[in-house]
């Protein structure tokens, strides 16, 4: 329930010419009739006060099917189990459209121009320039019905590190396939929707793949425009493929750990002539002799002891593929336009300190045949300051920026520094 605070209005008024006279146009049965146009009234505020109402309900059941599939404990492949998790859900919202919900109705009339204008609807509540926060339900009613079928695929396999070779363990073969698609009894044309169906897994523990597929249960007209008539009866095939996409992904990441002072080293004294702190400062040393020549230094200088630089690389590929149609009036062809996309992206992080990390991303149009946007950024937190730098070498998007800035919240917009280089920057020129 939205309540609302004004009320607008739309009329039909005669259209006049320079002398105040009707303009007359002559309708589809040859005659002669007054032109007319739609005047607005948004209203003012408070000139009114209404509540519109939603009504909806709906119910949803779902279960489980087991099926085990056994060929024995001496089997490399000892059993395979699947898993259906069928759902259905049930909703129904009542017509909205009323007068009740603001909705009205301005009658047929020609305009100045003879152009025919059939009933149409407006809202009092939602007129151009009104003054109310809410918005009123649109027109319609709903009966949907939807359904979802869930498939999971496991295998219970020989766990061959175990050295009793009774062991076993659990291989997922099929994370998800689902398919799903629902059904509008009250819709007056086109009453089932598209049917989705999804589907992921992991290779080897180190792969993850997904896909997905749309259809259309409709045909096509001679134009290109869907029509209320399935696909199977006017072409004999249950489905028309509007899109689908494939993706992969593989992730490497390490420790960049070597055998040295990690940080965690205390009370020792340096081969350089210095010494370890605690905690977090314990990954740094001050340096007074030479670490090859053994010459002393006056002073000395800071030298980072934590040689673990944790890493990771993440290759990702992706697919996609979408079909439309395209109607040429002149020669009276229908165009089916396909459309294919491919990339390849690749993203590392590596952190050579605990405070200083670097990141880098790029990727690969394989249909283009050129890169895509490449980055590569860095930071460094200095405690209370920040230094952030990031730069687009190349590309419609070059760019860069270096930004200190302070890590408290109330600071940050007061003591910050900032320069950049932005793309717009780059077309203007």
């Amino acid at each position: 329930m939205n309540w609302m605070f004004s009320k607008g209005d739309q009329h039909l008024e005669n259209e006049l010419d320079a002398d105040g006279n009707p303009i007359m146009v002559t309708d589809k049965n040859g005659q002669e009739v007054i032109a007319q146009k739609v005047v607005s009234d948004p209203g003012t505020a408070f000139n009114g006060f209404g509540m519109t109402h939603t009504y909806s309900g709906s119910m949803s059941m779902s279960t489980r099917i087991y099926g085990m599939f056994n060929f024995g404990k001496h089997r490399k492949v000892q059993a395979i189990r699947h898993v259906i998790t069928p759902s259905m859900s049930l909703s129904f919202s009542p017509e909205k459209g009323t007068a009740f919900n603001g909705w009205r109705t301005l009658s047929p009339y020609y305009d100045k121009r003879g152009s025919f204008h059939d009933e149409t609807w407006y809202n009092i509540y939602s007129i151009s320039g009104n003054h109310n926060n809410a918005s009123p339900p649109g027109r319609g009613k709903s009966a949907t019905m939807s359904l979802s079928f869930g498939n999971n695929l496991e295998a219970k396999v020989r766990d061959i590190r175990d050295t009793t070779g009774t062991g076993s363990k659990k291989v997922k073969l099929l994370d998800q396939l689902n398919i799903n698609t629902s059904y509008n009894f009250l819709a007056d044309s086109l009453r089932m929707n598209n049917v989705g169906i999804s589907a992921s897994t992991r290779l080897f523990n180190k792969v993850s793949l997904s896909g997905n597929l749309n259809f259309d249960p409709y045909a096509i007209n001679e134009q290109g425009k869907k029509i209320n008539k399935l696909n199977i009866i006017a072409t004999g095939v249950p489905l028309r493929l509007t899109n689908a996409s494939l993706s992969a992904s593989f992730a490497l990441n390490g420790k960049g750990a070597t055998d040295g002072d990690d940080g965690t080293r205390t009370g020792k004294s340096g081969g350089g002539g210095g010494s370890t702190g605690s905690g977090a400062t314990a990954s740094y040393e001050r340096i007074y002799y030479h670490p090859i020549t053994g010459e002393y230094i006056p002073g000395g200088y800071v030298y980072y002891m934590n040689s673990n630089a944790p890493w990771s690389v993440n290759f990702s590929y992706s697919f996609n593929y979408s079909k439309s149609y395209s109607y040429q009036s002149t020669t009276k062809e229908l165009i089916e336009n396909k459309r294919f996309t491919q990339t390849l992206n690749v993203s590392g992080n590596i952190k050579l300190t605990p405070r200083l990390s670097i990141q880098a991303t790029s990727g690969f149009d394989i249909m283009a045949m050129k890169f895509t946007t490449t980055q590569l950024s860095a930071s460094y937190d200095l405690h209370c300051f920040n230094i952030a730098l990031s730069w687009v070498p190349m590309g419609q998007w070059k760019s860069y920026s270096f930004r200190i800035a302070a890590n408290a919240s109330a600071l940050a917009d007061l003591l910050r520094f900032k320069k950049s280089d932005s793309y717009m920057d780059n077309m203007l020129r």
